[in-house]
C-alpha cells in the first residue's frame, strides 16, 4: 500500500522543544532561579572553551 503524504502549511511556525522561551519567563519571575541558571550557563560555557561570550 502507498503511504499518504501529510501536507502542512509552509507559513506555519514550528516550535522547538528545547526553546529557551520558558526558561526566560521563569527566570524573569524568579530571581533565585535566574541566578542559578546564569551560573549553570557560565560553567557550561567555561567547560566548552568559551571566553567572554566568544570562542
Amino acid at each position: 500500500m502507498a503511504r499518504k503524504c501529510t501536507k502542512y502549511q509552509e507559513k506555519e511556525e514550528r516550535r522547538h522543544p528545547d526553546s529557551p522561551d520558558g526558561l526566560v519567563v521563569a527566570a524573569s519571575k524568579n530571581q533565585a532561579f535566574a541566578e542559578r541558571l546564569v551560573g549553570v550557563i557560565r560553567i557550561a560555557m567555561a567547560k566548552s572553551g568559551v571566553k567572554h561570550g566568544r570562542r
